[in-house]
């Protein structure tokens, strides 16, 4: 008799602890190595779960990660209204001052300032390359929509790389659509990616 394969248990999405704060950091990381190795270098890891930690023990900051057999498979930062941590001295204590400055200058090209009172933004969203085709992508997008409607917020945001076909899919598929794109030298030589676009979603309320 051939035995029963084992139950795979079903993934959840859920706020992540503090205990999640080095594996979400890998995620995010892995996912979006073109983002932040030019930013934080080898560190990048590291720096991220930082920052994490920071905003988790706060409670300033919402991140959200989809779970599997006890593992992280996925997860999400939604900024729901502007840090008021010093993430540039989380970041020096963290990887030092020369890398944390240079962080600092590089991400802030891709900085989304001027979050309205009734937006929330979604950033930083990763799956492990184990995980993805799976629908994680899609939970953790559909997540922050129910996190930010409850926080009373009327609309999602998100920039994205025009050249991440398989990201901007997802969002096409969940109702984002395209508010205006950028085009830089600068996004061109540190990311390889000259061109960035800012994508909305209307929020209805429950």
């Amino acid at each position: 008799m051939v035995p029963a394969a084992a139950p795979v248990s079903s993934p959840i999405v859920r706020p992540a602890r503090e205990e999640d704060v080095d594996a979400l950091a890998e995620v995010i990381t892995s996912a979006l190595a073109d983002k932040f190795r030019p930013a934080y270098g080898a560190r990048a890891a590291t720096a991220v779960a930082a920052l994490a930690r920071e905003e988790i023990a706060r409670g300033s900051g919402r991140y959200l990660v989809a779970e599997e057999g006890g593992t992280v498979i996925g997860a999400v930062r939604l900024v729901l209204s502007r840090p008021q941590e010093d993430r540039v001295g989380v970041l020096v204590r963290a990887i030092g001052w020369p890398r944390a400055m240079r962080a600092a200058i590089t991400l802030g090209l891709l900085a989304h300032s001027g979050l309205a009172d009734e937006e929330a933004y979604l950033e930083e969203l990763g799956v492990a390359s184990t995980a993805r085709r799976r629908g994680i992508g899609r939970a953790l997008v559909l997540a922050c929509e129910r996190a930010s409607r409850a926080a009373g917020k009327r609309v999602l945001t998100l920039w994205v790389m025009a050249g991440n076909a398989p990201a901007r899919a997802l969002y096409d598929q969940e109702g984002f659509v395209e508010v205006r794109r950028i085009r830089t030298l600068r996004g061109r030589i540190l990311f390889r990616a000259p061109v960035a676009i800012l994508m909305a979603k209307r929020l209805r309320p429950d």
